[in-house]
């Protein structure tokens, strides 16, 4: 639940007040890079781990439930200098319930059968 408002504050139309989070299970909405798309299928299986964690651990493995058919522009910041990279958005769901918070930045590593990219 997150909550866009504050007692005594005005509130107006087109903006939402409180924001609910639905009753399903976690997902992972990740930018898969364009030179890699020919590489990743949907059932696909990935290893996710915590981003900026000095340990990366590691959370439940996923599996790609989807594969957006647009490409779209990079909203990650990892370089302001680099030039916006071409992505297409990358939906996975956990196989088992995670334990983290929802926002929280991941790492997906696609698995192959000859190794990981």
């Amino acid at each position: 639940m997150k909550l866009n408002a504050q007692e005594g504050a005005f509130i107006s139309s087109g903006q939402p007040v409180i924001l609910f989070l639905p009753n399903k299970p976690f997902i992972i909405r990740a930018e898969l890079n364009e030179s890699y798309l020919a590489g990743v299928k949907v059932g696909m299986k990935a290893k996710v781990q915590i981003d900026n964690d000095s340990e990366r651990k590691d959370l439940p493995t996923a599996h790609v439930i989807r594969i957006s058919s647009t490409f779209v522009l990079s909203q990650l910041q990892e370089n302001a200098q680099q030039s916006p990279r071409r992505v297409v958005e990358c939906i996975l769901a956990f196989d088992s319930e995670p334990s983290t918070l929802v926002g929280q930045n991941v790492v997906v590593s696609f698995m192959t059968i000859r190794n990981v990219f």
